[in-house]
């Protein structure tokens, strides 16, 4: 009929041993980093428009919520967060955080002078904001908002 099946008595050199399963596993889990990281990256600047959004809705209902100011000071270099404080001497700006970088090109517009220091776009506790318009290089993306009306971008 054909070959017999016999059992192995372990002194084969049949299978994988420990350390070849472990370089294969760490292979494997270095690329799918990789991937990860890539695809998480994206193409530069739509990621900059949905992490604008997302900054733009979380500090508004902050301010709301807490009944501060708050603020997104706006570069062509990056978005930073910033909180109004009360102080000794009245009060004033602070960013809370570092700078983020944009990872494609910005440009910002508002419709009112900023002073040194300020942020950009302005968020009150009773809900409005300051005007703006945002321009992302990718897909010529825009968002503006009047400061009464919710976020608009296409």
């Amino acid at each position: 009929m054909g070959g017999e099946l016999r059992q192995s008595d372990g002194s084969g050199t049949g299978g994988f041993s420990l350390i070849e399963l472990m370089i294969v596993v760490a292979i494997v889990s270095t690329l799918a980093v990789g991937v990860t990281l890539s695809v998480g990256r994206g193409s530069g600047g739509d990621g900059d428009l949905d992490r604008f959004r997302a900054a733009w809705a979380l500090q508004q209902a902050l301010a709301i919520e807490g009944r501060e100011m708050r603020g997104l000071r706006l570069s062509p270099k990056g978005m930073e967060v910033m909180v109004w404080r009360l102080g000794e001497m009245g009060g004033a700006w602070q960013a809370q955080g570092d700078l983020r970088p944009w990872q494609g090109r910005v440009a910002v517009s508002v419709d009112r002078p900023t002073p040194p220091g300020a942020p950009d776009i302005v968020f009150l506790p009773d809900g409005r904001g300051s005007a703006f318009s945002v321009a992302f290089a990718v897909g010529s993306a825009r968002c503006e908002s009047d400061g009464w009306a919710e976020l608009t971008c296409g």
